[in-house]
C-alpha cells in the first residue's frame, strides 16, 4: 500500500474507467423483445438476436468483429445486385432485393454488366470446405435415395418417416 492512499484511489479509479467491461456505451441496451421480458433484476435481460452480430458495440475492433468475418462475401452481394435495389434499401429501409438476379457478366434492366464471382453452394456441393452441409459417410441422404421418397410420400401424414425429426 502506498503512504499517499488518496493517489492509490485516483491510479485505482482511472484504470477502472479505462476498463471496457466497465463503460455504459458498451452495453446493449433494451429491444421490445427485452422489455418484454421482466426478469427482476433491476434492468431489462438482453435476449441475442441474429442482428447484434451487427451492433457497434460488437464491431468496434476489426480483429474480433462478425462483420468483418464476411466483408468478402457481402461486397460480392452488393457486386451482384442492380443499384437501384440497393438504393431502395438504404432510403426506405427495407431488406435488399434482386441480388443475382442476373447471371455473372449479363447485363441488367439499365443496360449495366453486372461483373462478379459466383460462389459455390454449400449446401449441395460435395466438395464444399468443412464438408457438405449434414452429410455424413455411411449414411444414405435422402435426396439420393428415391425410394424412400416414395415410401414415405406414401405414408398417412400422421406418420413421421425415419428422416423427419421427432419434436419431443
Amino acid at each position: 500500500m502506498s503512504d499517499r492512499p488518496l493517489d492509490q484511489i485516483k491510479r485505482d479509479t482511472l484504470r477502472a474507467e479505462r476498463a471496457a467491461h466497465l463503460r455504459k456505451q458498451n452495453l446493449v441496451g433494451a429491444d421490445p423483445i427485452d422489455a418484454l421480458d421482466n426478469v427482476g433484476i433491476g434492468r431489462a435481460y438482453h435476449h441475442d438476436g441474429p442482428y447484434d452480430a451487427t451492433l457497434f458495440q460488437r464491431n468496434k475492433d476489426k480483429r474480433y468483429a462478425p462483420v468483418e468475418a464476411v466483408r468478402e462475401s457481402n461486397a460480392e452481394a452488393l457486386k451482384a445486385t442492380p443499384r437501384e435495389h440497393i438504393q431502395d434499401s438504404l432510403t426506405k429501409h427495407v431488406p435488399l432485393t434482386g441480388t443475382a438476379d442476373f447471371a455473372p457478366g449479363q447485363d441488367d434492366i439499365n443496360g449495366r454488366r453486372l461483373s462478379y464471382e459466383e460462389g459455390s453452394d454449400l449446401m449441395r456441393d460435395p466438395d464444399a470446405p468443412g464438408g457438405p452441409y449434414s452429410r455424413y459417410e455411411g449414411i444414405v441422404s435422402y435426396e439420393s435415395d428415391p425410394m424412400r421418397r416414395i415410401q414415405d410420400s406414401c405414408l398417412p401424414s400422421g406418420i413421421k418417416s425415419a428422416y423427419e425429426p421427432a419434436l419431443t
